[in-house]
């Protein structure tokens, strides 16, 4: 009977293992990559374009390092979050969506960038431009 019980266990243990699947993820690509004081660390999309992030040190941290993302769903995401921030920059207007707040700060030529989680970083008009040439090359 004990070896019965075994045997059921075992094939049991060996079924589960067999309707296992391994999920490949898409590969990722770095379009742009600025260590600079912008603190924006790097902007990357995956090999089906259907994902972009930025990658960034939050601003609220001095002495830590904090690596956070803002996730875009698609090109379009990516072109509006640009044109936004080239228009915020020029009219000094800012802008909320769903998923972050554009505003420039006082007296300089930067971009902040507010997300919903209250993470924030700095853009400046040469690094948005910087980003809008990395699309248009690695397309």
């Amino acid at each position: 009977m004990k070896n019965v019980l075994l045997v059921l266990a075992l094939a049991m243990s060996t079924g589960t293992f067999a309707q296992l699947e391994v999920e490949k993820k898409p590969e990722t690509v770095t379009l742009y990559s600025n260590l600079a004081m912008t603190r924006l660390v790097e902007f990357k999309k995956d090999s089906t374009d259907s994902f972009y992030a930025l990658y960034y040190k939050d601003a609220q941290y001095q002495h830590i390092t904090v690596i956070k993302y803002l996730s875009l769903d698609n090109i379009a995401e990516v072109e509006q979050l640009l044109d936004l921030s080239d228009k915020v920059l020029e009219t000094k207007e800012g802008f909320n969506t769903s998923k972050y707040s554009l505003m420039k700060t006082i007296g300089k030529n930067v971009l902040v960038i507010n997300q919903e989680d209250s993470s924030r970083f700095f853009l400046n008009a040469k690094v948005i431009t910087k980003m809008r040439e990395s699309l248009t090359v690695k397309q």
